[in-house]
């Protein structure tokens, strides 16, 4: 049924996954950046490192709630959203 039905669902919740690793890659860009310049910015940096973590803890929610919409959705069959506030 799931293989059927809900590879909508199951895409969306790897589209959420994949954005949140495209915007840690645009940070890891802009740190490669501010490295490349020379300059030795402090506040710069930790702003760069405070925001990689909290992208590395949204990830990490994501992905938690993903897997407990999936088993969600494998059983009960509803679609991601639904199933992501149940599995929550």
């Amino acid at each position: 049924m799931v293989a059927r039905f809900h590879w909508g669902s199951l895409a969306f919740g790897s589209l959420l996954v994949a954005i949140i690793q495209f915007i840690q890659l645009v940070v890891e860009f802009f740190k490669k950046q501010a490295e490349a310049s020379g300059t030795s910015n402090k506040c710069m940096e930790y702003t760069i490192r405070c925001i990689q973590c909290c992208l590395a803890c949204v990830e990490c929610i994501i992905k938690f709630i993903n897997t407990q919409a999936y088993i969600q959705i494998a059983l009960r069959g509803k679609n991601f959203c639904y199933a992501a506030k149940d599995g929550f």
